[in-house]
């Protein structure tokens, strides 16, 4: 009974080694020569572009001098806010 125990163990052992682990997959190695999927992320575009105003939309303007990095930026007052559907996401990428 034991030998036959010995066996099944080794059996399985040799079938969990041989069973590759699935690793993410991706287009690119390096992220930053991958193509950005979020458009106008840092609003340097000086528009709205890619962006949906939600809640009260006056309330959503772009500005080029109170900007902390680069020239622009988005300024949200009161209820207003914005949002972008990001659509091209693979499970399990870099």
């Amino acid at each position: 009974m034991n030998h036959l125990k010995a066996i099944i163990v080794i059996s399985l052992l040799g079938f969990l080694i041989s069973c590759k682990e699935s690793s993410p997959t991706s287009n690119n190695d390096d992220p930053k020569d991958a193509t950005p999927l979020m458009q106008n992320g840092g609003f340097e575009s000086g528009s709205l572009e890619g962006w949906t105003p939600t809640g009260e939309a006056a309330a959503v303007s772009i500005s080029n001098t109170e900007a902390r990095t680069d020239t622009y930026c988005a300024m949200i007052n009161g209820a207003g806010g914005l949002e972008q559907k990001i659509t091209g996401l693979l499970p399990r990428t870099k």
